[in-house]
């Protein structure tokens, strides 16, 4: 029922609700805070956020997210520090908050600082969004750096990341490695 009222955008009757529910599960508080953030209102999703007695990965990274979609990179780097707990869900929260606001240095930054420090391994997301701040950057070196990490690890032939390959290259003026890259995409079909 509470879902169905954040679908109609009524957040005063699912919150009616939320309050009258004699047992409130983490899956509850993170379909209020879901709810809260859809609407955009970031500062009740936090506030609800705060007064959860049990918060998962799953909630943290549903505020990250919030923050990351509604503008407001600052937060989403402050809620990141303060994660007791992050998997690649929160990591690429985060790098994709930062192209989703243009912020491509800092996608390349947080891409490495995954990699040395994150015990995290990225997913073809990850590597879609690296790649794509490369091409936004014009940084050749560093997108045929992530080109072979993908390849290296499992992710040669993948849709999504062989999309953004040939973006890259294009973007980057080097018509061989798009050629290639667009010929193994057309053999895969």
């Amino acid at each position: 029922m509470i879902s169905g009222y954040i679908l109609c955008h009524n957040m005063v009757s699912a919150r009616r609700l939320f309050d009258l529910a004699s047992e409130r599960d983490v899956v509850l508080w993170n379909t209020m805070v879901s709810g809260f953030i859809e609407l955009g209102d970031t500062v009740a999703a936090r506030k609800l956020f705060d007064e959860m007695p049990n918060r998962d990965v799953m909630s943290w990274n549903t505020v990250l997210n919030g923050y990351a979609n509604n503008g407001d990179v600052e937060a989403c780097e402050r809620l990141f520090e303060e994660m007791p707990e992050r998997n690649i869900f929160s990591w690429n929260g985060l790098i994709g908050g930062y192209a989703q606001n243009r912020k491509f240095f800092e996608v390349m930054e947080t891409f490495k600082r995954m990699l040395i420090k994150g015990n995290v391994l990225p997913n073809d997301a990850t590597l879609v969004i690296a790649l794509s701040a490369c091409s936004r950057l014009g940084a050749l070196d560093l997108g045929k750096w992530v080109h072979a990490y993908g390849e290296s690890n499992g992710y040669k032939g993948n849709f999504y990341i062989g999309n953004a390959l040939i973006d890259m290259y294009a973007k980057c003026g080097i018509i061989e490695m798009l050629l290639m890259c667009s010929r193994a995409w057309v053999e895969r079909i």
